[in-house]
This record gives C-alpha cells, sequence and structure tokens, in this order.
C-alpha cells in the first residue's frame, strides 16, 4: 500500500486485532475511541469491502457502458473530422486552380513573340530545330 490514511491504517490494524481473537469488540472500540456500534459498522465495512475485493471477476476489460450521448458526440466529430478533411482538400484544389488561370492568363497579356522568345525547346530535336533557325 502507498502512504495509508493513519487513521484508516489504525482501524484496519485494530480490525484485523479483534478478528484474531486479540483483543474483545469492546477494547478495539475503546482504542479506536467509538462507540461498539461505531466499531462494528467498520468492522462490517471493511469485510465487505474485502470480500468484494477478492471476489472473482470477469476477464479482460470490462464493458464500456453505452451512453447515447457520448455516442452522438463521438459520431458528430467523425463527420466534422471528415468535413474538415474534404474542405482543406477543396482549398488545395482551388489554389492550385487558381494558380493555373494565372498562369494562363498571363501568357495570354503577354505578346505572341514573347511567348516564343521564353518558350524553351522540350527535346534534343526541337533544341537542334531552333538552333537552325537562329542561323538562318
Amino acid at each position: 500500500m502507498s502512504n495509508p490514511d493513519p487513521k484508516a491504517q489504525l482501524r484496519m490494524n485494530v480490525i484485523m486485532r479483534v478478528l484474531s481473537g486479540e483483543i474483545s469488540a469492546t477494547q478495539g472500540a475503546e482504542e479506536l475511541g467509538v462507540s461498539r456500534k461505531t466499531y462494528y459498522e467498520w468492522e462490517n465495512r471493511a469485510i465487505s469491502s474485502l470480500h468484494r475485493t477478492l471476489s472473482d471477476r470477469q476477464p479482460g476489460r470490462p464493458e464500456k457502458e453505452f451512453n447515447p450521448y457520448v455516442e452522438e458526440l463521438e459520431s458528430k466529430v467523425k463527420d466534422l473530422t471528415r468535413q474538415v478533411l474534404m474542405l482543406e482538400q477543396e482549398r488545395e484544389i482551388r489554389d492550385i486552380l487558381q494558380g493555373e488561370l494565372r498562369h494562363a492568363f498571363e501568357e495570354l497579356d503577354t505578346p505572341l513573340e514573347e511567348q516564343k522568345k521564353s518558350t524553351r525547346p522540350r527535346s534534343a530535336k526541337d533544341k537542334k530545330r531552333q538552333k537552325k533557325k537562329k542561323r538562318r
């Protein structure tokens, strides 16, 4: 036991001495400074607790108590989490599309000659063709 209550410890010791026959219930009540009736109440509580503690229990975790309010809240949290994820994905897609549209409109605003200069060849053949065009 870790740091038991000193009063509880004393009561337990007296009750154990009475139950073992070392002292009488009257003497135990006197040591504790209570009536015999109060002593017997404590003794009965102690024995009941001991019995309850030593009774066999179902193995494993105890069954989870069903609480409709908690179940409803957990369901709402799952739904809201799903909605938040969908909204974040929508925002990412919207940002990507807006960036693409901005880029497309910027290309439309630039003159055709500048677009040709800024476009780079994509393959080695395109590079060779561009070099030939420059030589002419």
